[in-house]
């Protein structure tokens, strides 16, 4: 009788280890995906992304904003193009550090083809809507435009900056 007990406890013992496995199986198919997320959470999608909603609908803090997350790799992956781009959006809006930063962009000519032109206009551009910088690095710049191509620039960003401040009227 013995054998016969120690069979049936083995068998016991086997049967339950085997409902504990398939439990632990069930239970980590529910919660691991929910651990998983809360550990790694997942990107979120572009379209619900605050920051590019209140982009999109012209904040021009929030575009700049976006811009130099994109380009310094700031809670973003490194992107020049998106950092370019929203740049502009934020620029275009009278956003005067975004005007500045991109006319450092076309100046270095290391993220967008130099263009000592088009930095020439964004500092224009910034030092009107009271950059702090803005007129040092005019000043620093009258070198490598003639005389000609300053004034047109500088009238291209007085005529551009009041065409933006009416169309937000």
């Amino acid at each position: 009788m013995t054998d016969h007990h120690e069979r049936a406890d083995t068998f016991f013992l086997i049967a339950l280890f085997g409902v504990l496995i398939i439990c632990s199986c069930v239970l980590l198919k529910i919660y691991y995906p929910q651990m998983l997320d809360k550990t790694h959470p997942q990107p979120t999608p572009q379209s619900l992304d605050p920051l590019i909603q209140s982009a999109e609908n012209e904040s021009s803090q929030a575009a700049y904003q976006l811009g130099t997350e994109y380009l310094n790799g700031i809670n973003r992956k490194e992107n020049k193009d998106e950092a370019v781009r929203w740049l502009q959006k934020a620029a275009s809006l009278n956003h005067a550090d975004a005007q500045f930063d991109l006319a450092l962009l076309f100046l270095s000519g290391e993220v967008v083809e130099q263009d000592a032109a088009t930095a020439y206009y964004w500092v224009s551009r910034s030092k009107i809507n009271g950059h702090l910088l803005a007129a040092a690095k005019l000043s620093s710049m009258t070198e490598d435009l003639t005389a000609d191509e300053q004034k047109k620039q500088s009238l291209r960003a007085q005529l551009d900056n009041n065409e933006s401040l009416l169309s937000e009227d």
